[in-house]
């Protein structure tokens, strides 16, 4: 009996390598695109590390997160008084996942 899960797996990492590459070409400056790739790297990463591909997973791991972190720089600069908590999230989970600790926040010392 033949397991079609591996070939199944392989199909998807591939659709998803060439979603994401449409994303880069098209240029995927805007905040939404850049959330939509972050979110399909990460959906590739746990295809990867399911298959067993932790070095390439790590790879995806690492793209999403720094995307995520740069939408968060950006759209903090553009509203400062808006609350984003579902990219902030999004980023807690990618670096716990990553064993990445959460950086500290510096105290304020204008009195």
């Amino acid at each position: 009996m033949k397991r079609r899960f591996p070939n199944l797996a392989v199909s998807a990492i591939a659709l998803l390598y060439f979603a994401v590459g449409a994303l880069s070409a098209i240029g995927g400056t805007d905040p939404g695109d850049q959330f939509l790739q972050a979110y399909l790297l990460t959906q590739n990463a746990k295809s990867l590390e399911r298959i067993g591909d932790l070095k390439a997973a790590l790879r995806k791991y690492e793209l999403a997160l720094k995307l995520l972190e740069d939408i968060e720089a950006d759209y903090s600069f553009t509203h400062p008084d808006h609350s984003h908590k579902n990219l902030r999230e999004k980023i807690r989970a990618l670096r716990q996942r990553l064993h990445i600790s959460e950086p500290s926040q510096k105290p304020n010392h204008e009195a």
